[in-house]
């Protein structure tokens, strides 16, 4: 946990703070909800994450510029790369059911009718070489999928905004 604090990351989340005031042509203070990176390990089904948005962990703001980038290695569909499926943002914030894998792993808040949502969007797979970013809206539905390869995927994440009023405490897998 202490590492996904590295000042190194913090440089990189400055540099995605000039693409949020691009994106929302807004000139105002950028405030980061939460950033760092996921490690991706292999074989490991605990630190998956399965079909969510980010609005139902991030809630009450009204906008979340959500990045996701690569770091060291490609993200192929080998090493569990994120999918999307495409335009899912459109429906807005979904209600979900909370599931975990086991006590020590990520709680997935999965949209409830999940099967309805895939078979109305298509599952793209971001194929990502370092230097690659993807930014999202907050109620895309994706997910990381499962790192069948024999080397870590790491990939660092970054959730900006430039709202002040939202949820800032973070927040138990219970009070989730």
């Amino acid at each position: 946990m202490a590492t996904t604090k590295l000042i190194s990351l913090r440089s990189v989340f400055a540099l995605l703070s000039d693409v949020v005031c691009d994106l929302s042509s807004k000139v105002e203070p950028i405030y980061e909800i939460s950033g760092g990176y996921l490690l991706g390990i292999p074989t490991d089904t605990r630190l998956v994450y399965d079909f969510h948005q980010e609005s139902n962990y991030m809630r009450e703001f009204k906008e979340v510029f959500n990045f996701h980038f690569p770091l060291l290695r490609n993200s192929t569909r080998e090493n569990g790369t994120m999918s999307v499926l495409a335009g899912s943002h459109k429906i807005g914030t979904v209600s979900f059911e909370k599931k975990r894998v086991s006590q020590n792993s990520y709680t997935n808040l999965v949209p409830t009718e999940i099967e309805k949502i895939q078979s109305e969007f298509p599952e793209v797979h971001c194929i990502l070489e370092p230097g690659d970013c993807v930014v999202f809206h907050k109620d895309l539905v994706h997910k990381s999928n499962f790192n069948a390869s024999k080397l870590c995927r790491p990939v660092g994440t970054a959730r900006l905004t430039q709202n002040k009023r939202g949820s800032w405490v973070s927040k138990t897998p219970d009070q989730l």
